[in-house]
């Protein structure tokens, strides 16, 4: 799993870095907790809570994480969260009372999409293709 932005589609990260930029502008700074997962890594969190220990942590084998083209990684997700700040010391990254519709409406506004109602940081690149459309085009297709 990889926080780094040079694992995304080119186009994502220049809408994740637009996104980034507007919210560090009203002074919400964000942080990067994903960005690429190898297809086996999504698995194995797949079968987390269903075929081995643990508490069920995602609902998809396969995900906009995973993509790739051309050999490489090119996630067309990004999963966000704000970096704490002093201003605000009892918040954690996750907190309900971070601006998380501010975010949802940048994001809108460069093109990602929040594609989960309970992961308000995880926002998806669709470009008006369905997530099955997405994959027969990468490399796992």
């Amino acid at each position: 799993m990889s926080r780094a932005l040079k694992y995304l589609d080119p186009g994502t990260r220049v809408r994740a870095r637009a996104v980034m930029a507007a919210m560090a502008a009203y002074g919400y700074p964000l942080f990067v907790t994903c960005t690429y997962r190898p297809e086996k890594t999504q698995i194995e969190r797949y079968a987390q809570g269903r075929t081995t220990a643990g508490r069920i942590v995602t609902n998809v084998k396969r995900g906009w994480h995973c993509i790739r083209r051309g050999g490489k990684p090119a996630s067309r997700a990004i999963d966000f969260a704000f970096k704490k700040q002093d201003r605000f010391p009892d918040r954690n990254f996750w907190d309900e009372n971070w601006p998380w519709d501010r975010l949802k409406k940048i994001c809108a506004a460069c093109d990602l999409t929040r594609t989960l109602r309970w992961d308000l940081g995880h926002m998806v690149d669709k470009r008006g293709e369905s997530f099955k459309k997405a994959w027969q085009n990468s490399d796992q297709a």
